[in-house]
């Protein structure tokens, strides 16, 4: 006996739910890996380099070009570039609280 139409679109669903099911944990290790090389590559970023950045994500957040999907991807990036610059400009910014002021005066 032939399947239904009906039947047809309820097996294409378990199949899908299936698929979708299987190939999650994949995506999000690759999700995962890229974030982790994406922090691996920001980690060796300047400042300048990291700003930068920072604001060609800002101009590609307020343009009407980014795929709602993309939306998140931006957001966790943009986050990742301005943790970095505040990052760095800790570091200087303890330097110099530590730099003695008889090293800065000549003799």
């Amino acid at each position: 006996m032939p399947k239904s139409k009906s039947q047809d679109s309820n097996d294409q669903v378990k199949n899908l739910k299936s698929f979708k099911a299987k190939s999650e944990p994949d995506k999000l290790q690759k999700e995962a890996n890229s974030l982790e090389e994406f922090k691996s590559k920001l980690s060796t970023l300047s400042y300048e380099e990291s700003l930068n950045s920072f604001d060609d994500v800002l101009k590609n957040l307020q343009s009407d070009h980014v795929a709602v999907e993309d939306l998140q991807a931006y957001y966790l990036r943009g986050n990742l570039y301005l943790e970095h610059c505040e990052s760095l400009l800790k570091q200087v910014e303890q330097e110099v609280v530590e730099l003695d002021i008889d090293d800065l005066v000549e003799s």
